[in-house]
């Protein structure tokens, strides 16, 4: 079988440009060696600095405010859970790029909905607690109340949450009309 490219592979940090050209180009980056906590502290930062930040740059004129929001957004994944952590979002985010790139739909996105596809990649678990819908349901969780929506308690949950802290970075705000 094919191996897979890891950072070993690369003599850069996972922050720098060269990688540009890998994280959400190639399919088969081996995201948990590249983001071992050894090697980078906030892996979701890391990649979304490569594929968030470049449309975020074109669509409002700087990244400031927006490496803020990547910041809440990591800060909300827990990090003791096995899979919907932050490295299973960094992971996302390359594979969607990726399927969009390969799609060769990427080029041609304008960068509102990269930075769209972008944050609903990194955002698609945010706040994830351990716990399946059917739990909250069954158990009488609080957001039960807030999303009654059945089986999609959670992802309305995540979504709720995504939107609130994109709010409150205010990006929304500095984002033109036409987009």
């Amino acid at each position: 079988g094919r191996s897979c490219i890891s950072l070993d592979d690369f003599p850069v940090t996972p922050c720098s440009g060269a990688l540009q050209g890998v994280v959400g180009i190639k399919w088969d980056v081996d995201m948990l060696s590249m983001l071992r906590p050894e090697r980078v502290a906030k892996p979701l930062a890391a990649v979304a600095d490569l594929l968030l930040c470049p449309a975020a740059e074109s669509l409002v004129g700087d990244t400031v405010d927006v490496k803020k929001f990547i910041q809440a957004v990591e800060e909300r994944y827990c990090e003791d859970l096995a899979f919907h952590n932050a490295h299973h979002a960094a992971s996302v985010m390359h594979r969607t790029k990726w399927l969009a790139f390969a799609m060769q739909l990427w080029e041609q996105m304008p960068p509102g909905e990269q930075f769209a596809l972008m944050t609903a990649a990194m955002g698609l678990d945010v706040g994830h607690f351990g716990r399946s819908s059917a739990f909250c349901a069954a158990s009488g969780h609080p957001l039960t109340q807030l999303f009654v929506d059945g089986p999609d308690i959670l992802e309305n949950y995540h979504a709720s949450l995504l939107l609130g802290l994109l709010r409150d970075s205010g990006l929304l705000r500095k984002v033109p009309a036409s987009e």
